[in-house]
């Protein structure tokens, strides 16, 4: 459907810094819901700033940039920060786990922060994924885990309230090969499986490879 809120519309999206300099442009970008699509370009190029404009993260944005029928660009803070609650999940590349909980605490963090009638579903929702991508849920602190496992528990934090949309920020960059192929599997299964709209950017080749589509940024302008 035309406003499923997985779809993706951008035109003429443009970032600044606070000095009004253009970091980013982007004139028309039409992303179907339920693709998986990479995002490519030299280090420094722009690909997470295009990222973060698309979770509503990046300040100083013009044009639009609509998720459906949610336009991001338009939306207060407020609005802004209800959509990624509500439709987003979001993987990074440094973990950004908590050292202290175990893989299902971490994996659930959101709970924390919900009512309690969604506490119980959100702990469900995580074990279950976690159980998908084959980490163990014991109660020891994720310090014990290798880097693959530890990013796995992060893909289970951004699934555990079962967004339409996943984006991912070099999800491989802190892994080896073999722990880079798993999860670039595993991130393309859990989205096709739910039909979620995937965005990631990576310069892992391995990973791109695996996209239904690859968009290029260069010198801060997405092609």
């Amino acid at each position: 459907m035309a406003d499923a809120i997985g779809a993706l519309f951008v035109r003429d999206l443009k970032v600044s810094s606070n000095r009004g300099r253009i970091l980013l442009s982007a004139p028309k970008l039409d992303i179907a819901a339920g693709a998986a699509v990479g995002i490519k370009g030299p280090s420094g190029a722009g690909k997470s700033t295009l990222l973060f404009a698309l979770a509503g993260l990046q300040q100083n944005c013009t044009g639009a940039i609509k998720w459906g029928s949610v336009d991001l660009t338009a939306a207060n803070q407020t609005a802004k920060a209800k959509f990624r609650r509500d439709h987003l999940g979001i993987v990074f590349q440094d973990f950004l786990l908590f050292d202290e909980l175990g893989p299902l605490e971490n994996g659930a963090i959101q709970s924390l922060f919900r009512p309690k009638t969604a506490r119980a579903g959100l702990r469900t929702a995580a074990s279950a994924t976690l159980k998908q991508l084959g980490v163990s849920r014991d109660t020891g602190d994720v310090t014990t885990y290798s880097g693959g496992e530890r990013q796995r528990i992060s893909v289970a934090r951004a699934l555990a309230h079962d967004p339409a949309i996943l984006l991912a920020d070099e999800p491989t960059a802190n892994l080896d090969r073999d722990a880079a192929d798993a999860l670039a599997t595993d991130l393309v299964s859990q989205a096709k499986g739910k039909g979620r709209t995937l965005i990631v950017v990576s310069h892992d080749q391995s990973v791109l490879d695996q996209m239904d589509r690859v968009i290029t940024v260069k010198d801060g302008v997405v092609a």
